[in-house]
């Protein structure tokens, strides 16, 4: 029987797979970045939330190696994958989003990553005077 869920599904992890194998950098971070687009496009198909979140966070993981940081965070975030969220939006350098999900998410966001962010955060605001951030922080 044709099952083109199962098979876009596993498409995708082959894609991964593959890009797991790729030597040269732009063509493993491109190679992740094609399976990373593809895991984002079955999560309409799974299943479950279960199913989905999975998809979600392999996306996630894909964009992650493939350095796009700002896809990897957005992944993780509908994963409910707090902390890995937190940290590739620092990574993208997207303060404001990092300390949005560590005020919305705070009890589920690993501490050390939150006060590292956190303390980032208030250097960079306090250097740029943008006070009204810091003490927004202090929640």
């Amino acid at each position: 029987a044709y099952m083109p869920r199962e098979e876009k599904i596993s498409s995708a992890y082959n894609l991964q797979s593959q890009a797991g194998w790729a030597i040269e950098i732009k063509s493993r971070a491109h190679a992740f970045e094609l399976a990373g687009e593809a895991f984002k496009s079955v999560v309409a198909h799974g299943k479950s939330d279960n199913e989905r979140l999975t998809l979600y966070s392999q996306a996630g993981h894909c964009y992650s190696q493939a350095g796009k940081h700002q896809k990897a965070a957005d992944m993780f975030g509908k994963a409910l994958l707090w902390t890995l969220a937190v940290v590739h939006y620092q990574k993208a350098r997207m303060l404001d989003e990092a300390i949005s999900v560590i005020i919305a998410h705070g009890d589920e966001v690993e501490h050390t990553v939150a006060e590292k962010v956190k303390n980032t955060a208030r250097y960079i605001y306090l250097s740029q005077e943008r006070l009204e951030c810091v003490a927004s922080q202090r929640k």
